[in-house]
């Protein structure tokens, strides 16, 4: 392999055992719910001096106690972190290394402002993969790009004659930069972006595409939009999550009074109005409402205002590492014994990292949960254990998502492969195919029709209702 390894040292007064009984976010920003083979677990990676540095999102596979730790991660790259200490005079030193492959070092060249050269060509079809590696939208992306190979991966080995392959960009949870990662990828050969961000960085590469010709496409949740030719949006629906969950958690609670927690862009506002309205069919009030900008840190004050609200019901539209201290806050601060919370971003992955005590009966409603017993997703979920092994984060219906949307894709540019855009979307509408969430159609022809299921988070994963 060749690239770089980056080091970084801390000098505590600490002895290394102490280390090991305190280890927090004081060391390297690290978070994780126990210290314990297998746990996922983030980390800071100071970087070129910048003071925030990025984020490594990794499980841990193995732990010396008072010597080291050993993390395996694949984002922002897939890669191994290794956190030694050494004992001095009077405390420790903490060393943490950490491998770069080409596709890191490329990573890093790209946030520093340096345009990167895009890959050769591919001779068959290129696919573009936009995702979330970096940023508060990370939690939640970890498995994304490895259905995206899976998918890529079955069609060339189902032989169709012509080649695929993946090239895959990292939004940083930011427009802006969604939409420079947009052009990398067009300017790859990508005439397909499939894209899994939040809705503000999707409008950012719908722009993009648009301008290109390149039919752009909206794998995961979202709250709908404006008619495009040349633009798709898949995903759940709010109204159809809050559809399928309102009534059976307000009839399992006997809950009435209902506060809204989410973020100040566009999906979380449109949630919120839907909720709002179908709250009040119900004959639910509103206990009151809070809104943060993405990234925010300390959820406790907004703890204390629902708890002092009375509220007994709680809808989160937080997403990503805002759900997780949200969550944690809640559980910390006693929350969950007076108000049963709803949140519409709660996947698999995001609830390993909130932790599987303190995100314990929190409500979830998707369109795909890795636990669903169907034989199409059995199977699906052993191919995806075979191809990634033991360490790859859970399926979730955001990573579910990109393989079904890849497939589902296919179907329809097979037939024409040298078509417009428009006409790829066109044809996509007219496709049935049977995927591990189910009978994909085109119910309005612009998303497609599914069933919401509800599950709620318990100690060993999501159990359905």
């Amino acid at each position: 392999m060749s690239g770089i390894v980056l080091t970084a040292t801390r000098d505590v007064a600490l002895t290394p055992e102490a280390v090991f009984e305190t280890l927090g976010s004081w060391l390297f920003g690290a978070s994780f719910e126990r210290l314990e083979v297998g746990r996922p677990l983030t980390l800071t990676v100071p970087f070129g001096g910048a003071a925030s540095g990025f984020t490594i999102f990794g499980r841990i596979r193995r732990i010396v106690w008072g010597q080291s730790i050993v993390i395996e991660h694949s984002q922002p790259w897939r890669g191994t972190v290794r956190l030694r200490l050494t004992p001095l005079p009077i405390g420790a030193r903490v060393t943490l290394s950490c491998d770069v492959d080409d596709a890191g070092v490329g990573w890093m060249v790209r946030r520093t402002g340096i345009p990167s050269s895009a890959p050769e060509s591919a001779r068959g079809r290129r696919w573009g993969l936009l995702t979330t590696k970096s940023g508060s939208g990370a939690v939640f992306a970890l498995g994304t790009e490895n259905a995206a190979l899976l998918a890529i991966d079955e069609l060339n080995a189902a032989g169709a004659g012509m080649e695929n392959d993946l090239v895959v960009g990292d939004d940083g949870t930011d427009p802006a930069m969604a939409a420079v990662e947009a052009e990398r990828l067009i300017a790859a050969g990508c005439r397909v972006i499939v894209a899994a961000v939040i809705s503000a960085s999707f409008t950012a590469v719908q722009q993009v595409a648009q301008r290109h010709g390149v039919l752009a496409v909206h794998s995961v949740l979202n709250e709908g939009g404006r008619p495009a030719r040349s633009v798709l949006r898949l995903g759940e629906r709010p109204a159809d999550q809050l559809r399928a969950a309102l009534t059976p958690l307000m009839r399992e609670t006997g809950g009435s009074r209902c506060y809204i927690v989410g973020h100040t862009y566009s999906w979380s506002r449109s949630a919120a109005r839907v909720a709002r309205g179908m709250l009040a069919d119900l004959g639910a009030g509103v206990a009151g409402e809070a809104r943060l900008p993405l990234g925010h840190h300390d959820y406790a004050p907004v703890v204390e205002r629902i708890r002092r609200s009375g509220a007994d019901l709680v809808l989160s539209t937080l997403v990503g590492d805002d759900e997780v201290r949200f969550e944690r806050s809640s559980h910390e601060l006693g929350l969950r014994s007076t108000a049963t919370t709803l949140s519409l971003v709660l996947d698999e992955s995001t609830r390993e990292h909130i932790g599987a005590e303190q995100s314990a009966g929190v409500w979830a409603a998707m369109g795909y949960f890795e636990a669903s017993p169907s034989s199409v997703n059995q199977a699906f979920v052993a191919r995806y254990r075979a191809r990634f092994g033991a360490w790859a984060p859970p399926l979730s219906s955001l990573s579910e998502s990109v393989y079904s949307t890849i497939l589902l894709l296919e179907r329809a540019l097979a037939d024409d492969p040298d078509a417009t855009a428009d006409a790829w979307a066109r044809a996509v509408r007219q496709v049935r195919l049977e995927t591990p969430r189910g009978l994909l159609t085109f119910g309005d022809g612009e998303t497609y029709a599914s069933t919401i299921r509800v599950a709620i988070a318990g100690q060993t994963g999501f159990h359905l209702l």
